[in-house]
């Protein structure tokens, strides 16, 4: 489940949006006159609004309601009533009620600690929630109207309101076993940016329309912003899934599939093709990038076709990481050892895909590389000074170490908090 709420002063307006036409069905109420038509609900909330509107004459209330829009996932609502929503909607007001501190949430109040609020008193207050589903069925979402004043006439503190919801839905997620929002964020992000670097290593020139058309060809709801010029130039897009957002800025490493950085990366890509409408942009150096001598140069087509005849199968892939694009040259039988290698370490930090590429980087001694995959993960650190292949090292040796501390790197790093 995730939520997400704020004070607004329009509860008629979002009393007629909920209900009008039928458009959802009301599955929870709370202090409310049973029997009431949809804008009756209102109205009596309005009427206790007016009943202690003497206690705010001071400092009236302009925001009178909290609007709290609740999605559950489909694996979530196997099963549910509307008992089942109602009891959703009750405990994730009394969950929220009970929050006192408020936890910095992932990339913001960076160098804050926690946040004290007031509690609130939402469950006892009046409130009705409406159950919706999107254009497609697929996924449904419940929007609670509560009353700003609760039923002893207190007003109900709207402090960081957004933050409280979102953390009683994550309470809630992990009491009742279902998948954590931020779990459910990085999924996603991990499969647009899948399938971003897949269209973009696949097309034969840059082109926006083409991108495009590419990506809702897989049935993804992406929407492009592009400015009023002749060119129509695009300064970003996002992607939607239902009510949240996921935008380029989220994905792939170090921001690389952003409007303004897209481009670098497909010619990154593209750098070790021979198309012939693809121009060729030299990438420029940086320490610590130097492969070990025993690697074939792979811009000489000629000599690594000489090389592949005359020697045993090699394995060769291409890895983008941030401005970059890795050439990777290695014997099949180092490839397997890798592979191997790295199934057996944790993967809690990554999956094996990404901890076999960033240990492929290490044994090729990418080590720039290898750290800003890992990054890309979560994970974080260097391999320390004077990594490479010691003297006693033979392949089996440097893929065993190479995989052990590419599972190291790939852990997300633990952040200690003063107490």
């Amino acid at each position: 489940m995730i939520a997400k709420a704020k004070a607004v002063a329009h509860g008629q307006a979002l009393t007629n949006y909920t209900t009008k036409n039928l458009r959802g069905e009301v599955v929870s109420t709370n202090l409310l006159t049973e029997g009431l038509t949809d804008m009756g609900m209102w109205d009596e909330m309005e009427l206790h609004m007016q009943r202690h509107k003497q206690n705010f004459a001071k400092k009236p209330v302009k925001n009178t309601a909290f609007h709290i829009i609740a999605s559950l996932a489909t694996d979530e609502l196997a099963g549910c009533g509307r008992d089942d929503y109602n009891q959703v909607t009750q405990q994730l007001l009394k969950t929220a009620d009970g929050i006192t501190v408020i936890h910095s949430p992932s990339g913001k109040w960076k160098g804050r600690g926690p946040i004290k609020v007031k509690p609130t008193n939402m469950a006892n207050s009046q409130y009705f929630a409406v159950l919706h589903n999107d254009s497609k069925g697929e996924k449904a979402h419940l929007h609670i109207l509560v009353n700003r004043i609760d039923k002893d006439g207190q007003l109900n503190d709207a402090y960081l309101i957004g933050e409280r919801l979102m953390q009683a839905a994550r309470i809630i997620n992990q009491q009742r076993g279902w998948t954590d929002s931020r779990d459910i964020h990085k999924q996603r992000c991990r499969e647009i940016t899948k399938a971003c670097m897949d269209i973009l290593g696949k097309m034969r020139r840059f082109d926006w329309d083409e991108y495009e058309k590419r990506l809702k060809e897989r049935g993804y709801d992406v929407r492009f912003f592009r400015d009023n010029t002749a060119q129509h130039k695009v300064h970003g897009y996002s992607f939607a899934f239902g009510n949240s957002i996921i935008r380029a800025s989220d994905l792939g490493s170090g921001r690389n599939l952003t409007a303004s950085k897209i481009e670098q990366l497909f010619y990154a890509l593209h750098v070790y093709d021979n198309w012939g409408d693809i121009p060729e942009r030299p990438l420029s150096s940086r320490s610590g990038d130097t492969p070990f001598p025993s690697v074939s140069n792979p811009h000489n087509k000629r000599e690594e076709m000489v090389e592949q005849n005359a020697a045993p199968a090699r394995f060769q892939k291409t890895i983008a990481a941030g401005y970059k694009a890795y050439h990777i040259d290695l014997p099949k039988s180092v490839y397997e050892a890798l592979s191997g290698f790295a199934s057996d370490e944790d993967t809690s930090g990554g999956s094996h895909d990404t901890i076999l590429d960033v240990a492929m980087l290490l044994f090729m001694n990418y080590v720039d590389g290898a750290t800003t995959v890992a990054e890309s993960c979560g994970g974080g650190g260097s391999p320390g000074t004077g990594w490479g292949r010691d003297k006693d090292d033979d392949d089996e040796r440097l893929a065993r170490r190479c995989a052990k501390k590419a599972a190291w790197l790939c852990k997300p790093i633990q952040h200690s908090r003063k107490r």
